[in-house]
């Protein structure tokens, strides 16, 4: 190679070289001259953090399509004392200019601080510190209200006021020393006594009282450094001897000062370990608002979207539930749900999970699989980016079997009936109606009842109320079944041979097999001696002869008897996703698991729904289904479907599940359902004659005191020949029965004439779901 080829190439590569060299040093000195102090700052102050954000919850439906639970999108506020400002002075006005802003613009902010929020200042609860309760036992115990151990753990109590101050020891008294000559004098013309002491003992202040709300707010404002201009140096006025304000707070408006202090009060609650939950300062906040806190600029402030439960129904509370923030012992369990197995748990600790119904029981279909987003911050607390790395997945959606209208209209009915009845003592009530073919409930109503988009503002008042409308009646209301458990009892003696469909008995009125007890029929006890006469099964169902199932029952004995009703599901679970009662079947066992002694004749009691039977009013319902379809027990259930979120899949269908057969004779069977088609063709015939479908039922009354009125129940089935539909009704201390034989036709008569257009609204909504 020459040398002047050799030369060219070495100038390529040196120019080569300088171009990259020029343009690496064009790169740095725009990194380090032009923008090099914003990428320092950068560097320096930019913080990035990574936020775990919950997935929508899936749709509630009904068996028709309707949409009964859903979401709404809305903006929450939370804040961040990590980013307020560097100083409590700065966080304090920040906190004050948000809740400036909060309002100019009408939002409600949280703030469970129980003292007033203007002068005077006062508590807002009989009891801040603590609560007193008394045990079975009568003794009392003290337990720190929230407000208490945030106040024990700042110091602004010296004492737990919870614990009993140690005992003073006695000391022996020194002897008071004789009084001069001069003390003498001197108190003759003072009034004091010899001793220099005044007449009148001095008592000296209590150090243990505990704070005044004012006092409270005064040491709070101390800890937070709230304060305006002109505020007493509190350490220098101290030393000096001089007077520092109980609210030393300089020229602060109180009530601000008291709002800053409700809103720290909430942030440390949680800082401190005293509440499980993250602060929300506000929900459901209005765009106007939101705009006004962008243009403040207020570091650690965030504003967040979010998605809450919008209710399309004021019906079925007590089926539908609610959701809230996990408590610590929901956390216990919920942190190990791993269902994606993919080693994580599938929950974050303050998580919104199910807490009743079926938010509760459907949890694993409704919740949606959270996202991770990516957030960055600058010097101020200010988000300045955000990036999805993984976004969050709706919930699937949960078809019930729940028809709307029909609980609409049994909720309703309850409403407007209970009034009318005679008995001035109804104090609750509940219906539930069953598919009698599946199991399916069509409709379950417990009244009173409570307004689910408002349960949190009225939870107080729902709780104080002596009629107690946040139980579940219909599952959880335990009642004697009264006389609708005697065709259990004609169905054991049916089957076991005891009697025939045509075996009479003749009531004599008192039944005196046993010395004692010797019950009376209710028809010789309400009208002077009479009896009902010769009966057979049908006729003993339809009169509800008690003599006749005296005689029946003994002839069984207790063993027989509880079996079958076993067989019938009575004191056992009906199978229903919610939480449920079991209730109890009277017998020995039972008896003698509380101390008594069970005596043979009080299975004649039982005979007729009395005794120690507690029953559900949907296992009444699951017991009447269960005899008319001729013996097939299924479990109860909810659950129609799962849909995918987007409605595109059938993720599962719920197939009917039995959990017991009873082998009922076809003769037998006919001859209790007789008797009770007979009810509602005589003495109840003007409720029931106008239906278009016959109907078969049994009345039943349960007395609980000799001073309240009984328990009425009334169950029910139509239509007679081909049975779709069982119903149970009970009401507490609502007398006879037989009064409830009105709401029943009410409740038939609208599942039957809405029939065929809830049909064509299924078939409607399927086509378009």
């Amino acid at each position: 190679m020459d040398t002047k080829q050799f030369r060219r190439r070495v100038l390529a590569v040196v120019v080569a070289l300088s171009l990259v060299f020029l343009s690496l040093g064009a790169t740095l000195y725009d990194l380090q001259i032009n923008n090099g102090e914003t990428y320092y700052n950068q560097s320096q102050y930019k913080i990035a953090e990574t936020q775990t954000v919950e997935a929508a919850r899936g749709q509630i439906l009904d068996r028709n399509g309707r949409v009964l639970v859903s979401n709404r999108a809305v903006y929450q506020v939370t804040l961040d004392l990590n980013h307020m400002g560097e100083t409590p002075e700065e966080r304090n006005a920040t906190i004050l200019a948000l809740i400036g802003a909060a309002r100019e613009n009408g939002v409600e902010w949280t703030d469970t601080l129980p003292i007033s929020t203007e002068e005077p200042f006062v508590f807002t609860t009989e009891n801040p510190y603590y609560t007193v309760s008394t045990d079975e036992e009568g003794n009392q115990t003290k337990t720190l209200t929230k407000l208490g151990r945030l106040a024990l753990t700042m110091k602004w109590l010296e004492e737990d006021p919870t614990k009993d101050p140690e005992p003073a020891t006695e000391e022996e008294p020194t002897p008071a020393p004789e009084p001069s000559l001069w003390q003498r004098i001197k108190a003759f013309f003072t009034g004091t006594a010899p001793d220099g002491n005044t007449s009148a003992p001095v008592q000296e202040e209590d150090s243990s009282a505990l704070p005044t709300a004012e006092h409270l707010l005064g040491k709070m404002c101390a800890s937070f450094s709230i304060s305006g201009e002109g505020a007493v140096d509190a350490d220098a006025a101290k030393a000096a001897g001089e007077e520092v304000p109980t609210l030393n707070i300089g020229d602060m408006d109180p009530a601000d000062a008291r709002a800053v202090a409700g809103v720290l009060y909430e942030l440390y609650l949680y800082s401190k370990g005293i509440t499980w939950n993250t602060y929300i300062f506000a929900e459901d906040v209005s765009i106007d608002f939101i705009s006004r806190v962008k243009e403040l600029s207020l570091g650690g402030v965030n504003i967040e979207a979010t998605t809450v439960r919008e209710y399309h129904t004021t019906y079925a509370a007590h089926i539908l539930g609610r959701v809230a923030a996990m408590s610590p012992d929901e956390w216990a369990y919920y942190k190990t749900v791993d269902l994606d197995g993919d080693g994580t748990a599938d929950y974050e600790m303050d998580d919104t999970v199910g807490k009743q119904g079926v938010e509760l029981a459907f949890e694993s279909y409704l919740r949606g699989t959270s996202g991770v987003k990516k957030v960055e911050r600058n010097t101020n607390g200010k988000i300045v980016s955000e990036t999805w790395q993984t976004e969050p997945e709706p919930g699937d959606n949960i078809v019930l079997t729940l028809d709307l209208d029909l609980q609409m209209a049994v909720e309703d009915i309850l409403a407007s009936s209970l009034p009318e009845l005679e008995s001035k003592e109804v104090e609750g009530a509940a219906c539930v109606v069953l598919d009698v073919n599946s199991g399916d409930v069509l409709a379950s109503a417990s009244y009173p009842t409570y307004d689910l988009a408002n349960y949190s503002r009225n939870y107080n008042e729902y709780a104080a109320d002596p009629l107690n409308p946040l139980l579940n009646r219909a599952l959880n209301g335990l009642y004697p079944p009264g006389s609708t458990f005697k065709m259990i009892t004609a169905i054991a003696g049916l089957e076991e041979d005891i009697i025939t469909p045509s075996t009479i008995i003749k009531d004599l009125g008192v039944y005196t097999y046993y010395s004692s007890p010797q019950p009376k029929c209710w028809i010789y006890r309400q009208n002077g001696g009479r009896t009902h006469g010769n009966q057979n099964v049908t006729q003993a169902i339809t009169n509800s002869c008690n003599y006749f199932f005296y005689d029946v029952g003994r002839r069984l004995g207790i063993e027989t008897l509880e079996k079958y009703a076993s067989m019938f599901g009575l004191g056992q679970k009906t199978g229903i996703e919610l939480s449920e009662s079991a209730g109890v079947m009277a017998g020995p066992e039972f008896t003698e698991s509380l101390g008594g002694t069970w005596y043979e004749g009080s299975t004649l009691s039982v005979a007729i729904g009395q005794e120690s039977t507690q029953v559900t009013p949907i296992q009444l319902a699951n017991y009447i289904a269960t005899l008319v379809n001729g013996g097939t027990r299924y479990s109860t259930h909810l659950l129609k479907e799962v849909k995918s979120n987007d409605f595109s899949q059938v993720l599962y269908t719920y197939e009917p599940q039995v959990m017991d057969t009873i082998e009922i004779q076809e003769k037998n069977l006919e001859a209790v359902k007789l008797g009770m088609l007979e009810l509602t063709q005589t003495s109840l015939a003007r409720y029931f004659s106008d239906l278009g479908v016959e109907v078969g039922a049994k009345t039943g009354s349960a007395q609980i005191s000799a001073q309240t009125e009984s328990n009425a129940v009334f169950v029910c089935f139509a239509p007679y020949d081909d049975p779709e539909i069982a119903v149970s009704i009970v009401v507490e201390h609502g007398g006879s029965g037989s009064e409830l034989a009105a709401i029943a036709s009410d409740i038939l008569s609208y599942y039957f004439s809405s029939k065929e257009t809830r049909e064509e609204l299924l078939l409607e909504n399927t086509m378009i779901r």
